[in-house]
């Protein structure tokens, strides 16, 4: 039996952050919002990870696509340490790998109308692409995650919460990445749209 190709691999991950204990005093502790985390992500697999509210879900989240830098451990990408990529090297790589955030407002910038927002990735990563094409492929997958191709030229702030998150599920996928990681992405969406986008979202 062949064995599934481990995509992402986190060995004692650790994040911690260093907070004031009270506004007046100059006393700080540290906060672990993630400690000692082992994961094994594998090619395929739809991996869920359950919690309470503040727990560390987002942050584990982030640090595992070093959206913010793990205070401690290793992360393993396609058996590479993924820490040691530079600068230039992880935003080559993010291509791979792209992240579905519980607030849109997180990746959609305002000044971009919907198509822009989601093409954006594709201008960054794959710029010998025609503006036919990028077009052609932005109203593909607006219509995969339920968006209208006439509401393509509108802005961000035209839109309800649950059609920016569509929008922001949109943008994530449109690389066809290797491992989306996804921060409570259909919590504002209803269910018929919920099904469809998860649906799409995995295969």
């Amino acid at each position: 039996m062949q064995r599934k190709e481990i995509l992402l691999a986190a060995q004692d991950l650790q994040v911690h952050f260093t907070v004031k204990k009270h506004l007046i005093a100059s006393k700080r502790k540290v906060v672990k919002a993630v400690n000692g985390i082992d994961i094994d992500v594998y090619r395929g697999e739809t991996l869920g990870i359950v919690g309470e509210s503040g727990c560390g879900k987002s942050t584990l989240a982030r640090a595992l696509l070093r959206l913010i830098e793990p205070t401690q451990g290793d992360l393993i990408w396609k058996g590479e340490d993924m820490r040691a990529f530079g600068k230039a090297e992880l935003a080559r790589r993010r291509r791979e790998f792209q992240m579905v955030f519980q607030d849109p407002s997180a990746c959609l910038n305002p000044r971009l109308t919907i198509a822009e927002c989601i093409a954006e990735p594709l201008l960054t990563h794959e710029p010998q692409l025609k503006r036919q094409e990028v077009e052609r492929r932005v109203i593909t997958m607006m219509d995969k995650v339920g968006l209208l191709a006439s509401q393509r030229n509108r802005y961000p702030h035209e839109f309800s919460g649950g059609q920016c998150q569509r929008v922001g599920i949109a943008r994530a996928l449109i690389l066809n990445p290797d491992l989306v990681v996804c921060d409570e992405p259909v919590s504002a969406l209803d269910v018929s749209v919920q099904a469809r986008s998860l649906t799409y979202s995995m295969t």
